[in-house]
Formats: C-alpha cells, sequence, structure tokens
C-alpha cells in the first residue's frame, strides 16, 4: 500500500510563526489605556465621533468615587490640514479655529445626556450652565464626570482628573463650520495602580502566579526526565519541551502586561513572543502525542491533511488572541467575538477527537506488545489530553 505524504511538525510551526509575524506588523496603534490620533481626520461640520473606550474603576465598583482620583492627559494634541482634502483649510484658519473638542465621558451619562440633534452648545446653554461657551459638547445631565479639551492649530496639552469609576468614552467633536481637518497627539487615562484597563488588572497577577506554578512543575519534572533519560519514552520528552514553552508563554504575558501597565505601551514584539510561545507549545504537545512509540522520533511526520488542520488551529488562534486584546477598547460586539472563537473551538475539537483516537491506537498496539508500563503511561495519557482538551477550549483566546 502506498504511503501517505508525510510532513514534519516543525513545519507548522514555522508556517503559523510566518503567519503570525506578518499579522503583527497590523496591529491596532493602540496601547492599554492610550489613544493615539494618528492623524485622524476630524469629523465634518456639526458632528461628533467616538472612538476608544478607557476603563476605570474602584474599589467599591462601578459609579463610585475613586480615591485616589485617575487621570486624563490631553497631550500634544493640535488639528492639522487635511492633504487628502481637495481644498485644505489655510494654516492661520486652523490655529484661530475653536470647534474641535476632544472628550472623555462616562458612558452612561454620554448615551443618556447626549440629544443627537442638539449636542453643540448655543448662546442658551451657556446662560443656563450648560455650556462654558458656545460651539461645544453638552451633555444635558447634572454632575456629569466629563473631561475635554479645545483642539487648535497649536499644539497644547492638559492634565484632568476623573473622579468616578465605570466605562469612559472618547469623543471627538466638531460643532464649527470648518472641514477638511485631521487631529494628532494622544489621549492617556490612567488608573492609581497605572495605565493598565481595570478589567485587565487581575491578569497581571494571575500569570505571575503560572509562571511560578510552571516553574514548579518544570524543575520537578526535569529533575525526573535526568535521572531516567535513557529509559524515557518520546512521549515524556515532549512533555518537558512542552512544558518549557508553556514557561515562555507565562513569562511573555507577565511582562506583557507589566510594560502596558507602566508605561501604557502595546509591545508588540512581546504579545508576538507570547503568541508564538503558544503555537510552538501546541505543536511540541502535537510532536509528543502523534509519535509513535515504538518507533520514537523517527516516526515525527504527520500526514499532509493533519498539517493543514494545525496550520489552521495555530492561524486562527492568533486571529482569536488579537481579537481578545483589543476586544474591550474598541467595543468589539459579542456576535463578532463569537464569530472569531468558533472557528478556533470547532477546528480544536476536531483535532481534539484526532489526537483521542491516535492514542487509542498506541494503547491497542501496545495491548499486543505486551507493553503494561507503556499501556499504563498512554491510558493516563488519553485522560491527559482531554482534561487539556477541554481546558484549552474553555480557555478560548483568554
Amino acid at each position: 500500500a502506498a504511503v501517505p505524504p508525510r510532513l514534519p511538525m516543525r513545519g507548522s510551526a514555522a508556517l503559523a510563526s510566518l503567519v503570525a509575524l506578518c499579522c503583527s506588523f497590523s496591529l491596532p496603534g493602540v496601547r492599554a489605556q492610550v489613544f493615539d490620533f494618528a492623524d485622524v481626520p476630524a469629523p465634518g461640520s456639526h458632528t461628533l465621533q467616538t472612538h476608544y473606550y478607557f476603563h476605570v474603576r474602584a474599589p467599591q465598583g462601578p459609579g463610585q468615587d475613586i480615591e485616589p482620583a485617575a487621570t486624563v492627559h490631553f497631550k500634544n494634541l493640535r488639528l492639522v490640514a487635511n492633504q487628502n482634502d481637495p481644498k485644505p483649510p489655510s494654516a492661520q484658519s486652523i490655529v484661530e479655529y475653536k470647534g474641535v473638542q476632544v472628550s472623555v465621558s462616562l458612558d452612561e451619562d454620554f448615551k443618556a445626556a447626549m440629544d443627537p440633534t442638539h449636542f453643540c452648545s448655543r448662546a442658551a446653554d451657556v446662560s443656563t450652565g450648560a455650556a462654558k461657551a458656545e460651539g461645544q459638547l453638552v451633555l444635558k445631565i447634572q454632575g456629569s464626570d466629563v473631561a475635554s479639551f479645545i483642539v487648535s492649530g497649536d499644539s497644547g496639552s492638559s492634565e484632568q482628573l476623573l473622579r468616578k469609576s465605570g466605562l469612559y468614552v472618547l469623543v471627538l467633536t466638531n460643532c464649527g463650520d470648518m472641514d477638511g481637518i485631521s487631529v494628532l497627539g494622544s489621549v492617556e487615562v490612567k488608573n492609581a495602580w497605572g495605565f493598565l484597563p481595570a478589567i485587565d488588572r487581575g491578569k497581571q497577577a494571575l500569570y505571575g502566579f503560572v509562571v511560578a506554578f510552571y516553574l514548579s512543575v518544570g524543575v520537578i519534572w526535569t529533575l525526573l526526565c535526568l535521572r531516567w533519560w535513557k529509559s524515557l519514552l518520546h512521549v515524556q520528552k515532549g512533555i518537558l519541551l512542552t512544558i518549557s514553552f508553556c514557561i515562555s508563554e507565562s513569562v511573555a504575558w507577565w511582562c506583557f502586561f507589566q510594560v502596558r501597565n507602566s508605561t501604557g505601551g502595546f509591545p508588540p514584539f512581546v504579545f508576538l513572543l507570547a503568541t508564538l510561545s503558544s503555537i510552538w507549545k501546541t505543536v511540541a504537545g502535537f510532536y509528543a502525542i502523534m509519535t509513535d512509540p515504538s518507533r520514537g522520533a523517527e516516526d515525527a511526520g504527520i500526514s499532509v491533511q493533519t498539517h493543514a488542520l494545525l496550520m489552521l488551529y495555530l492561524v486562527l488562534q492568533f486571529h482569536l488572541k488579537v481579537i481578545m486584546s483589543f476586544r474591550h477598547g474598541f467595543a468589539l460586539t459579542l456576535t463578532t467575538v463569537l464569530l472569531s472563537a468558533l472557528p478556533v473551538f470547532v477546528v480544536g475539537a476536531i483535532m481534539l477527537v484526532s489526537v483521542y483516537h491516535k492514542v487509542n491506537s498506541f494503547v491497542e498496539m501496545l495491548q499486543g506488545e505486551k507493553a503494561e508500563h507503556k499501556i499504563l503511561l498512554y491510558q493516563r495519557l488519553q485522560g491527559l489530553v482531554l482534561f487539556a482538551g477541554f481546558f484549552s477550549l474553555h480557555r478560548g483566546g483568554a
């Protein structure tokens, strides 16, 4: 019978890593609680745009006063002419223009108090105290926690306090008559503990615990492997390699959240290392499990079909991790998240069934060889595969 074509397992890791590397260059230019106006076109005359969400939370929960207060920093904001506009305004007119405003408001207040037909202040709003001047964003609610900054052609900065916890929305309004302009600069929101969004605050400590756990398991398993190295099966050596990638992944995620919290930056190379470690971990686990115990590393290849399935899973997994990393800041809908997660779960379930049947075939083969110690190992491995598979599917892109 013809032998089906087989490919080395490391090929899946190399191809998926290359895809992930290419995709990393197109990651959004958003950094934790920092939004960069990278030449963002201003909305049209008497219109507004919402761009990003910031998560601010007090220990008491949403809606409570924060002590100490969070800060919002409008940094180096200025207007420039939009070069793509056929008739861009002059530099002098942009310097004198006061119609563009950047605001950070509690999302619930913004939705409840924003009148779509009257969100730019008029003389009557100034007389009633609803606005400080004409041509500014007006929210018809008392005590609303809003920080705002008027953007002009001259670069300017301002730091203000956010005294309530909750979800804040970044709003860009143009209450004047000028079109063909863009905004440069950034808006930074910093909690008492740093730039890390409130919704991600616990992940840093979680990955610190995971690093300590995997290091402990890795040290114990390494010592056991060194003692029995000559009599180890390929799958047992593969577990050691998988644990090393687990450590690498956990350390990278901990560093990722550490950098985001301290600087507000989104370190793409650390994110890529964490994601690639997850990819390599998956490949190492498959490499160990799918190897025939009677032939060892000599049978380390897999069929083209299985190779394609693994490659698809790794690419889908990278895509899901990107979606999960930006889902809160851009308020991605649940439908978008589920549509990104569903292919990962389906392909992962197919892979889980494939691996389980592969291990089961190994058990049947070893029963014919009367290799009791190997049978016991692979029977335990069946249970471990099921547990690890369901755990991975449950984790999703977290």
